[in-house]
């Protein structure tokens, strides 16, 4: 649900912090208890819970609803705590919704949804339904052995220039040797644009736009 206005702790109602909240409903604003909202226990004003009581889905122990769940408390953890950026779009404050989407987008028990762009929000334009290997390879993560701080670039000390590769079935494909890492990242980005790979690109306008200028 959408926070509208956070009324901070409550000492009266045992220390508990307070919101007002927009109904993904009907779009009304109520008060509710934060901790609820988060938890998945309080999803809707009082009287569209009231009218929908008879008409459930009956889907809450359901693998997909659980996910659904998830990916709500993830969205209002992260706005209500400041942790990260990430949001869900409206329209999957809607269980059915998310639901129809998820069966149309190849949604099976054995995959899990993942975000396309990690910097993303959860929203159909960004995720899709994939495997852990999928989910693996992209990643946002930079592991500290890395000392370049691209995604499959390497210093190559015999020619002194920068490496770029990837693994790709657990074979590792060398893509070129080049003068300055930001060229490295470049190829790495190019070759999986190239061949449809799914490997997390790095980022690189505000770097690219700085050698454009030195050059």
């Amino acid at each position: 649900m959408k926070l509208i206005k956070d009324l901070g702790t409550d000492k009266n109602r045992g220390r508990k912090r307070f919101g007002i909240y927009e109904c993904p409903i009907c779009k009304k604003h109520f008060e509710t208890c934060t901790y609820d909202v988060i938890n998945g226990k309080s999803t809707k004003c009082l009287s569209c819970s009231v009218t929908q009581r008879n008409t459930t889905h009956g889907e809450t122990r359901t693998r997909l609803y659980n996910i659904w769940a998830t990916l709500k408390r993830r969205a209002l953890s992260s706005k209500v705590a400041n942790y990260e950026n990430i949001s869900m779009c409206q329209e999957w404050n809607n269980y059915e919704v998310f639901k129809e989407w998820a069966l149309v987008n190849g949604y099976k028990d054995s995959l899990s949804i993942d975000r396309i762009d990690n910097e993303g929000n959860y929203e159909p334009s960004n995720c899709r339904w994939a495997n852990q290997t999928t989910q693996t390879r992209n990643t946002r993560i930079i592991y500290k052995h890395n000392t370049s701080g691209y995604r499959g670039v390497s210093f190559h000390k015999v020619t002194g220039k920068w490496s770029a590769g990837l693994s790709i079935k657990r074979k590792r494909k060398h893509i070129g040797l080049y003068n300055t890492k930001i060229e490295a990242a470049k190829a790495y980005n190019d070759y999986i644009d190239e061949y449809n790979l799914e490997h997390t690109k790095n980022r690189l306008e505000c770097e690219l736009k700085d050698l454009i200028k030195k050059l």
